[in-house]
């Protein structure tokens, strides 16, 4: 089925240059599994703070800077305890509940 997520493409072109190009690779993450870890990432913070819980602290990670694609700054990737309408559709950071 469809599933959001992030990916890093890069030429592979032994020479360097466009002329040899032979293919692409890239490394693809879904938003699931983005959020899977930040929610792991959360309860070892929270085991360790006694003062944290669900309700007063939360792990977000959010696309900070897009060169080719600007207008994708901000947009929310992944958060921790994250419900399904966070990670089956791109929202801003700021818009998130």
């Amino acid at each position: 089925g469809f599933e959001l997520g992030i990916s890093v493409t890069r030429p592979i072109a032994y020479c360097g240059t466009y002329d040899c190009f032979q293919g692409t690779i890239a490394a693809t993450v879904s938003m699931r599994y983005i959020s899977m870890l930040t929610t792991i990432a959360l309860h070892q913070i929270q085991s360790g703070l006694t003062m944290t819980n669900d309700t007063n602290s939360n792990i977000f990670m959010v696309n900070r800077r897009s060169e080719q694609f600007p207008d994708q700054e901000g947009l929310l990737i992944g958060a921790a305890n994250a419900n399904k309408s966070l990670i089956d559709r791109l929202i801003n950071a700021t818009e998130s509940p």
